[in-house]
């Protein structure tokens, strides 16, 4: 009888451990692998599977402080720098909430994909990031939907945090920046593996 209750434990112990490596997998390579099949603009899982994965995933990705010291930005990251405002007004203020996991206008709004914004062509933005979620976030303007942790902004200084220096929960960023040219962009929280539970949003550059 006691060898048989070994025996379940050992089991047992076996299949936490494939968990764990299983989450710490997606953490790291399903970015690239999992991302663009599950949210990919047109693909028919994009809209169910999203919100699954936000669901199931997304506690174990985004809240486990050992899947952040994979990535080097567990407890020791530090607050985002705030940028100095310009030496003129903006022409557009925006505030975009983020939470988990999504976006929103709103605190109680959070949804995802997140709302749509739209500025004109040249116009100085600022742009407010407040983090209502339980995880750790970040928002940065980008030409393509897809997973990319070293994302560069498509305009200079259109990244509220980073995926080592995110926004903690409770915690705000304030970024300038010029929007130089006409298109349609996304924003994205491109910590590992957001995007594809579905942080993300269209970012409209219109014409003047």
């Amino acid at each position: 009888m006691e060898e048989k209750w070994v025996l379940v434990v050992a089991l047992v112990a076996v299949a936490l451990a494939a968990l764990v490596l299983v989450v710490g997998a997606y953490a790291f390579w399903g970015p690239m692998w999992w991302g663009p099949m599950l949210w990919a603009p047109g693909n028919a899982w994009g809209t169910p599977m999203g919100p699954m994965m936000g669901r199931t995933m997304g506690p174990m990705t985004g809240w486990c402080q050992c899947m952040w010291w994979m990535w080097g930005s567990g407890p020791q990251s530090q607050q985002p720098q705030q940028q100095p405002p310009p030496p003129r007004n903006p022409d557009v203020e925006l505030t975009v909430y983020a939470g988990d996991f999504g976006f929103g206008l709103r605190p109680d709004a959070i949804t995802s994909p997140g709302p749509e914004l739209r500025v004109k062509v040249g116009s100085l933005v600022k742009l407010t990031v407040v983090n209502v979620g339980r995880a750790v976030h970040v928002l940065t303007i980008v030409r393509d939907l897809r997973e990319d942790p070293n994302a560069v902004p498509v305009f200079n200084g259109a990244s509220a945090g980073t995926p080592r220096n995110p926004i903690p929960p409770g915690s705000s960023v304030t970024v300038y920046f010029v929007a130089e040219r006409e298109g349609s962009y996304y924003y994205v929280c491109n910590v590992p593996g957001h995007t594809s539970l579905g942080m993300y949003g269209r970012f409209v550059v219109e014409s003047a």
